[in-house]
């Protein structure tokens, strides 16, 4: 997936924090419920003299739609996996490289050499991320208007640590070996 340079090496691999994939799914968490919601509520109807089915056939209905209904919500939380799982953030010994999913289909890829970051800035905004350690990272290249952003990684003061050490050291490295 990644084609290293000669003499590169993988020194991290970062994802997002657990809790933003959770965060996505919650809202799938909700719906899965819905079905059941439902199928209580229809026996509900049928017990108040609302008869246009019988009961049975409410239930296999609702049964059938809530299988439906199901198979969509797998369906995308896989999606939602996918993307969590394939964004990632790789630091080398020579660049940094930012992969994005974006969809099943799409992916967005951002590669800065180390010697071309000016500055690293770091946001953790909330209560959630200052409790559990997780933030934005941005990094901004020279002769470039846009930054990268790396949203939600866990322990981004870490990161921006071992991005700065790294680049001293291979600053270092090649001094001496000229």
């Amino acid at each position: 997936m990644i084609d290293l340079h000669p003499k590169e090496e993988i020194i991290l691999t970062v994802r997002r924090h657990w809790l933003i994939f959770i965060g996505e799914i919650s809202a799938l968490i909700i719906a899965f419920f819905l079905p059941i919601f439902f199928v209580v509520f229809s026996g509900y109807i049928h017990e108040a003299g609302v008869q246009y089915l019988s009961f049975s056939e409410i239930t296999s209905t609702l049964i059938f739609i809530s299988a439906a209904w199901i198979s969509v919500l797998w369906m995308i939380f896989f999606v939602i996996f996918t993307d969590y799982y394939l964004d990632v953030l790789v630091i080398t010994n020579q660049r940094i490289i930012d992969i994005e999913q974006a969809g099943l289909f799409a992916r967005d890829i951002a590669t800065a050499p180390l010697e071309n970051i000016e500055d690293i800035k770091i946001e953790i905004l909330g209560v959630m991320a200052t409790a559990f350690n997780f933030g934005n990272l941005h990094l901004q290249t020279a002769g470039s208007d846009k930054e990268i952003l790396i949203r939600g990684i866990k322990n981004p003061e870490f990161v921006k640590k071992l991005i700065m050490s790294t680049y001293q050291r291979e600053t270092a490295l090649s001094q001496n070996s000229k």
